[in-house]
C-alpha cells in the first residue's frame, strides 16, 4: 500500500475498492462525489466553492486532495488567509469583511454548513422581535445597517403624501405594530371631524393632505343632480336633512315636489318632461318630438283621453297600428305590426302601395298576369303556398321524381319550356355512358324534400362491384365512364408492394387469384416459403440479404450490419453454425454476443473466470492466451 490514509477514511483503509477501480488508473472522481454528495450537488448546480470556481468540475479531485500521507494529514489544502469568499456561496461585503471566520464557521462544523440569512445569525439584534419578518436585505444592506431602504410609497398600499411625509413612524405604528395598520382618514382622524360624522368616512371625495382646508367637492361634477335655476340657491340642509353618506337621495322632482304636483300624480314622477326648473310654469312638451309616435293626418285631431286612458306614468303604449287596431286587422296578424307598409293614416282603405317582388315569391311571367284572388283566396295572405309543385301537382308528369324545385328547369314564361344542364346544375357531369341513360333510370324514387343523390359509382353499381368493397368507393381512381373494363388505370408502385425487378414482369393472376386484391400478403415467405434454403433460420425478412432483380442475388456484410464481428475463427463458419433454429421475428434471429453463449462446453474454467472470455482470448485461436505478464 503506497501509505496510511486520513483519519477520516482509516475505516476504509483495507477496502480499495471504495476509492479505486481495478485495473484503472484513469478517473476516481466517481468513487470520491458517491460519498462526498454535497460536493457532488454543488458541481452539478453550480454552487458552492466546488461550483462556482471555473473548471474544477473536470479536474481530478486527487488534484488537490492527496491521500495515502499519513493520519494526520491536511488533505484539505484550505489557504484561510488568501481564500476569497467571492468563490463561496455568501460573498463578503461591509462589516463582514473584517468579521473573524471563528464568528461564523465554528469549530467542528462543517465550512458549508454556516448560516446563509441575516437572521440566522442576529436573531438577538433583531429590535422588531421577528415583527417584519426574516428577510432583513428588504430594508437594510451589510455596508450601513442603520441605512434603511424601504420605500413606503411602492412597498405599502399607503403612499405618504403632503404632511403625511414629515409624520414619524412611531406616530402611525406605535410598538413597531405595521400589520394591519388602517389605511382610511377616519381611522385616525375621526377626532378631528368637524362635520361629526354626517359626510361619511370618505375625507378624501373633498380634502387632500397637502391643504385640508381646500374643498375639492362640486355638486355638478361629483353627483348625479346638477343644481340648476332655483336649485343653486338653496340650502344643503333643505334636501339633506341627515346623515349624507347613508341618505341615498333621489333625484327625480316627485321625490321632494310630490305635495306641489297639480295633476295627482296622472303624468308620472318625470315633471321635468314638460317643466324647467329655471321657469316651473313654462311648459316645453311637443308630442311630435318628445315621444316615438308623430301626431299625424287624423291622429292630430284625436284627445289625449282617447289614447291616454290610464296615468300616463303607468301605461305604456305602443306606437304600432296594431296595438290599437288590432281588431280592424283584416289579415290576421300574418302582415305585422308596420300597416305603413301598405296602407296610409289619411285614406287607410284606399291608395293601397304593394311591391309583390319585394315578397319571397316575384311575380314573373305569367304570373304577373294572374289575378290576385287566383292564389289568395283569404286575406291571410301567408298562408298561401309558395312552391311550384303546391298549385301544379297535377301538372306534374316526373310525378315527383325529379322533387319540388320545378324552378330547376321551368320557368314562368311558360310551363312547357325547360332549361336544365346536368353537368352544371346538378354537379355530377354526365360522361361516357352516363349520358344516354334516362333521368328516371336513376331518379326512381317520389321525392318531398330537396332533391339529392349521392354521387360515388357505389351508390349505383354497388352488386357490380367484384372487389367487394375493398378498393372503396372512389372507383374512378383506376376505371373510366367510357369503357369500364377497358383501359384500367392503376399503378401498383403506389401500393405498399411497388413492382420492382423481376415482380414487374409478373402476370397480376400469379399472385391475385381473386379480385379481392387486398386479401394477397405481401411478405416474400408468403409466397416464396418453399425456395427458402435456411428453413426460417434467417427469419422471415428476406430482403436483408436477397433483391428482387434475381433471387440468387444476395449482399449481406455480418461485420457492418449487425454488432458482431466474424473473424479469426467465426470468419468460415457456415450460417447455420450460429443459427440453428427456425425464427420468426427480427428478434428471434439475434443471438447472444457472450462467447460463453456457444462455447460453454469448451470452458474448461468452468465459469469460474466469468462469461468474458476475450480477456484472456481471441478469435484466432481458443488456446492463444493474452493477458498482462503472461502470453502464449
Amino acid at each position: 500500500m503506497p501509505g496510511p490514509v486520513i483519519e477520516g477514511h482509516a475505516k476504509y483503509e483495507d477496502q480499495c475498492t471504495q476509492c479505486h477501480d481495478l485495473f484503472q488508473k484513469e478517473s476516481q472522481n466517481k468513487k470520491c462525489l458517491h460519498c462526498h454528495k454535497d460536493v457532488g450537488k454543488d458541481l452539478a448546480k453550480g454552487r458552492g466553492f466546488h461550483g462556482k470556481t471555473e473548471g474544477l468540475g473536470k479536474r481530478e479531485c486527487k488534484t488537490c486532495h492527496r491521500e495515502h500521507v499519513g493520519r494526520k494529514a491536511d488533505v484539505l489544502q484550505l489557504d484561510r488567509e488568501n481564500f476569497d469568499h467571492a468563490a463561496a456561496d455568501f460573498e463578503l461585503r461591509g462589516a463582514h469583511v473584517k468579521t473573524r471566520c471563528a464568528g461564523c464557521h465554528l469549530s467542528g462544523k462543517k465550512f458549508r454548513d454556516a448560516p446563509h440569512t441575516c437572521h440566522d445569525c442576529h436573531k438577538t439584534d433583531d429590535r422588531h422581535e421577528g415583527r417584519l419578518g426574516t428577510d432583513c436585505r428588504k430594508c437594510h444592506n451589510p455596508i450601513a445597517w442603520s441605512e434603511s431602504l424601504f420605500d413606503h410609497d411602492k412597498k405599502t398600499r399607503f403612499p405618504l403624501k403632503g404632511k403625511h411625509r414629515k409624520v414619524a413612524c412611531a406616530a402611525c405604528h406605535p410598538g413597531d405594530q405595521y400589520k394591519k395598520t388602517p389605511v382610511t382618514c377616519a381611522a385616525c382622524h375621526t377626532l378631528n371631524d368637524k362635520h361629526r360624522g354626517t359626510f361619511g368616512k370618505k375625507c378624501e371625495t373633498c380634502h387632500l393632505e397637502t391643504a385640508w382646508k381646500t374643498s375639492l367637492f362640486d355638486h355638478d361634477r361629483d353627483t348625479k343632480f346638477k343644481l340648476l335655476g332655483i336649485h343653486q340657491k338653496t340650502a344643503c340642509k333643505a334636501c339633506h336633512k341627515g346623515t349624507l353618506y347613508k341618505e341615498n337621495l333621489s333625484a327625480g322632482c316627485a321625490s321632494c315636489h310630490a305635495n306641489d304636483d297639480t295633476h295627482k300624480g296622472q303624468f308620472g314622477p318625470k315633471c321635468d318632461t314638460c317643466h324647467k326648473t329655471p321657469k316651473w310654469s313654462e311648459i316645453a312638451f311637443d308630442h311630435d318630438r318628445d315621444t316615438k309616435f308623430k301626431l299625424v293626418e287624423r291622429h292630430r285631431k284625436l284627445r289625449c283621453v282617447d289614447c291616454h286612458r290610464g296615468v300616463i306614468a303607468k301605461e305604456k303604449l305602443g306606437v304600432n297600428c296594431l296595438d290599437c287596431h288590432r281588431d280592424d286587422d283584416v289579415h290576421k296578424g300574418q302582415e305585422g305590426k308596420n300597416c305603413t307598409r301598405c296602407h296610409n293614416q289619411k285614406t287607410w282603405g284606399k291608395q293601397v302601395k304593394f311591391d309583390h317582388g319585394t315578397t319571397r315569391f316575384p311575380l314573373e311571367g305569367l304570373h304577373a298576369l294572374a289575378t290576385c284572388e287566383g292564389c289568395h283566396l283569404t286575406a291571410a295572405y301567408k298562408e298561401t303556398p309558395a312552391g311550384c309543385a303546391d298549385c301544379h301537382r297535377q301538372d306534374d308528369i316526373h310525378n315527383n321524381t325529379l322533387g319540388r324545385e320545378c324552378g330547376l328547369c321551368h320557368h314562368p314564361e311558360g310551363f312547357a319550356a325547360w332549361r336544365f344542364d346536368h353537368d352544371v346544375q346538378a354537379d355530377f357531369a354526365l360522361k361516357g355512358g352516363h349520358r344516354e341513360v334516362a333521368c328516371r333510370q336513376c331518379h326512381t324514387r317520389p321525392v318531398e324534400g330537396k332533391l339529392s343523390l349521392t354521387k360515388t359509382c357505389v351508390s349505383c353499381h354497388r352488386d357490380d362491384d367484384v372487389h367487394k368493397g375493398q378498393q372503396g368507393e372512389g372507383c374512378d381512381h383506376c376505371h373510366n365512364e367510357r369503357a369500364w373494363g377497358k383501359k384500367v388505370a392503376f399503378d401498383h408502385d403506389l401500393t405498399r408492394f411497388p413492382l420492382i425487378g423481376i415482380h414487374a414482369l409478373t402476370s397480376c393472376e400469379s399472385c391475385h387469384l381473386t379480385a379481392k386484391f387486398k386479401e394477397v400478403k405481401t411478405s416474400c415467405i408468403a409466397c416464396h416459403l418453399g425456395d427458402d434454403v435456411h428453413k426460417k433460420s434467417q427469419g422471415t425478412g428476406c430482403t436483408r440479404c436477397h433483391t428482387p432483380n434475381g433471387w440468387s442475388l444476395w449482399e449481406f456484410d455480418h461485420n457492418t450490419e449487425t454488432r458482431f464481428r466474424l473473424d479469426g475463427g467465426h470468419s468460415g463458419i457456415a450460417c447455420e453454425g450460429c443459427h440453428r433454429r427456425p425464427a420468426e421475428t427480427e428478434k428471434d434471429i439475434r443471438l447472444a454476443r457472450d462467447c460463453i453463449a456457444c462455447h460453454q462446453k469448451d470452458d474448461e474454467h468452468r465459469g469460474r473466470f466469468g462469461p468474458a472470455c476475450d480477456r484472456c482470448h481471441d478469435t484466432r485461436s481458443f488456446k492463444h492466451i493474452r493477458m498482462r505478464g503472461f502470453n502464449r
